[in-house]
């Protein structure tokens, strides 16, 4: 099954900028998390309504990693924050 190109921030999770990173709060759990400049960056591109090609496209360019890294890691975090419920897949 292909993975979905596009995401969005669930409504039951409110985030913050704070300098280079992000003050994320999930109002359905309780839970509160403070994500790194790279993570703040995936999810500032999420909010913006970038793909997930875009998001790799850019942190490859702002970042010394490969195109291959970038893209391992970027699936590993989306699967993690769509688990967690903080993200979920969007058609578009």
């Amino acid at each position: 099954m292909k993975r979905p190109e596009n995401y969005e921030i669930s409504s039951d999770v409110e985030w913050k900028k704070e300098g280079n990173s992000i003050i994320l709060l999930d109002f359905n759990t309780g839970d509160f998390f403070k994500l790194n400049s790279t993570a703040a960056k995936i999810l500032e591109g999420l909010s913006s309504d970038k793909s997930l090609s875009k998001i790799q496209e850019d942190l490859v360019e702002s970042y010394d990693t490969t195109p291959k890294e970038c893209g391992l890691s970027l699936k590993k975090f989306i699967d993690k924050l769509s688990k967690m419920g903080i993200i979920k897949s969007i058609k578009k």
